[in-house]
């Protein structure tokens, strides 16, 4: 699947969701909870509008190594399922024309971003469109540069700070932008909140960026208003007029890692969840949302038979013992010669039939090596002992 199919299929779930999100509601009873339940007490949420989005920082400007940071936010969001996410630009390395280069940093960008499974929206950054060659490719290879659309009452503005390079200028919006922007905002009909997505904080700078997002920003000051920006590669939150600027951290891009969090060093992603006008904003280090199979009990009794020397061997429960699951070849338990269909039927004189795989584990860690007998039966029916102490069970170094 392409980057293109996949950008244009989004922007059209995005635009059913409005339209399904405009129907009639049904009016429901608030929630509660039975009497005499023990609890804290606390309203539980009534907003059936209520609704998260993840935003997604740099990837690139160097950290060409850190696509595990990026993949694992990937499939963080996954496992959090917000109802869509927004990169916030600097997908590609890019700073090159030719074409075949552009082609293989967006097919490797691909490779990984498709794995996302919410719809993904792009901001364009400075690296993304970083000429007038480079503005055409993303036209033709993703359609627009800056665009807004609605979302359970919320409207979400998308802005392009590399527009001018279209024409080789220096990096900005362009007038037309601009006009379109302050039209758009002042267009919307008392949206709950109005989230404004850029690469460039242009409202950190001075000069003409600072004066062309102070255009916009006069139409947009009296809404609900949360804005976010990238580029820097660094967490920091403004305030300017009652209204929160958040310049992102990375995602995957380059960075010098600081232990202290108020310096904004670190990778992450965004969770921003909306209730009423309320926008709560989270920020998620890749790495600390675990998938619901980070600790079974599979995994617990193939790390007790390891501790107890037999590692590289999975056992399950069996009718009348433990049965050899997978063998990994040249582990301790494979040079025992352990296989695959084996059943430990007992271990020295005891039966393993009704133990459990970590009590099996335990008897085997208390024995002597000397004196330690699995009884084996193959998945032929043939019987044969296996001692713990032969030599075979020695890794080779």
């Amino acid at each position: 699947m392409g980057i293109r199919s996949s950008a244009g299929r989004v922007v059209g779930l995005v635009w059913v969701l409005v339209l399904v999100a405009g129907g009639a509601l049904a009016a429901a009873p608030a929630p509660t909870f039975p009497p005499d339940v023990p609890r804290i007490d606390r309203p539980l949420p009534f907003d059936p509008q209520k609704f998260t989005f993840a935003i997604v920082g740099d990837k690139t400007s160097g950290g060409e190594e850190n696509w595990p940071v990026f993949d694992r936010a990937v499939d963080e969001i996954n496992r959090l399922r917000p109802d869509f996410a927004i990169m916030i630009g600097d997908m590609i390395q890019g700073l090159n024309d030719e074409q075949d280069v552009v082609d293989a940093q967006w097919a490797e960008f691909n490779r990984h971003a498709s794995r996302i499974e919410v719809p993904l929206l792009f901001v364009p950054g400075n690296h993304d469109i970083s000429s007038a060659a480079a503005y055409d490719d993303w036209r033709r290879r993703l359609g627009r540069t800056y665009y807004s659309f609605n979302y359970k009452g919320c409207h979400f503005i998308v802005l392009d700070t590399e527009e001018a390079r279209r024409s080789g200028d220096t990096p900005g919006l362009t007038a037309a932008q601009i006009e379109w922007a302050r039209r758009d905002a002042a267009a919307m009909a008392k949206p709950r909140h109005v989230f404004v997505f850029m690469h460039k904080p242009l409202f950190i700078y001075d000069g003409d960026p600072g004066k062309e997002w102070a255009a916009i920003e006069s139409e947009l000051a009296a809404k609900p208003l949360t804005v976010f920006a990238g580029h820097l590669h660094n967490l920091t939150r403004h305030e300017r007029g009652g209204h929160r600027y958040f310049v992102l951290g990375p995602t995957g891009a380059q960075l010098k890692p600081n232990s202290d969090k108020a310096l904004g060093a670190f990778h992450h992603y965004t969770l921003v969840t909306v209730e009423g006008s309320e926008a709560r904003v989270a920020f998620i280090e890749p790495g600390s949302v675990h998938p619901e199979d980070v600790a079974t009990a599979e995994a617990k009794a193939d790390r007790a038979v390891a501790d107890a020397g037999l590692g590289g061997m999975k056992l399950r429960i069996h009718d009348d013992g433990l049965r050899v699951a997978d063998v990994r070849p040249g582990s301790p338990a494979a040079l025992l010669g352990l296989k695959a269909g084996d059943v430990i039927t007992a271990v020295s004189g005891q039966s393993t039939a009704g133990l459990t795989v970590e009590k099996f584990a335990a008897i085997v860690k208390k024995l002597e090596r000397s004196q330690a007998v699995l009884a084996v039966r193959a998945a032929d029916g043939t019987r044969r002992d296996i001692r713990l102490d032969m030599p075979a069970a020695v890794p080779p170094r």
